[in-house]
């Protein structure tokens, strides 16, 4: 049992994609967004209290070329996915007419307990459980090691999952291009605990809820575990009225 006592949100500078460059000794972390149109690169650095140290930004193009920031070499930098490539897969189209591309067919599938957590979650607002025909795409954006191995025991980790869930539509509907379509599908951002040969067990049994948070993922990118504290980089997309944040969590294992 892993249990996560939030200790500070962070907001950076902008919106778009954020990510973590590394986490120091004092746990001062170091980030990396990129946003705008035009994909305009900003670093910053931040103590543990949130206060910024440095910064670079190419200023939305009024700056461009600049240097990256100068960073301590002793950093802990995230981690992707190794330990978990059975949970990433994808080769269901993303939308379209369910007949057409067997889309059931296409999907893993999901318990009714998992669909009907996945709406009381708030991942998939609106849509009905039954509505929701499975997941079209899973990939493990990072990793961190929480517990073991030992002689007894498998590793436990911590793994940052984007996953993409079909849905069937009430009504068929036009895209952009005006042809017709009867599903879409969502990306969602979800944390996870998991142990190699968890890939049976339900979403429901490994997903950290959000009460257990105390926040609202986004688009939940690295995570970087130093010195028990969990540092996530979530991205706030373009259109969103925020920006990015780093979410900080004190972790203690029971």
């Amino acid at each position: 049992m892993v249990n996560f006592e939030h200790v500070r949100t962070v907001l950076l500078r902008h919106s778009g994609e954020c990510g973590l460059l590394g986490v120091g000794p004092d746990l001062d972390f170091y980030v990396e967004e990129i946003y705008g149109e035009e994909g305009w690169m900003a670093q910053s650095g931040y103590d543990f209290e949130g206060h910024l140290l440095a910064e670079v930004d190419e200023v939305s193009g009024a700056n461009q070329g600049v240097e990256r920031l100068q960073k301590p070499g002793n950093l802990v930098r995230p981690r992707t996915g190794r330990s978990d490539v059975r949970l990433n897969f994808g080769g269901a189209r993303h939308r379209g007419l369910q007949a057409e591309d067997r889309i059931e067919e296409m999907v893993r599938p999901l318990e009714m307990a998992e669909k009907t957590m996945l709406v009381e979650e708030g991942l998939v607002p609106d849509i009905p459980p039954p509505n929701i025909l499975g997941l079209a795409q899973s990939y493990v954006v990072s990793e961190v090691l929480l517990a073991g191995p030992t002689r007894d025991t498998l590793p436990l980790f911590l793994l940052s999952r984007r996953l993409r869930i079909a849905y069937r539509l009430l009504e068929p509907s036009l895209d952009a291009r005006g042809e017709r379509y009867d599903y879409d599908s969502l990306e969602v951002a979800i944390l996870q605990r998991y142990t190699p040969g968890d890939e049976d067990l339900s979403l429901g049994e490994l997903l950290v809820r959000r009460a257990a948070l105390g926040v609202e993922l986004n688009r939940l990118n690295d995570i970087v575990l130093r010195d028990g504290y969990l540092f996530a980089a979530n991205s706030a997309g373009e259109r969103d009225e925020t920006v990015s944040q780093v979410h900080i969590w004190l972790l203690t294992m029971a």
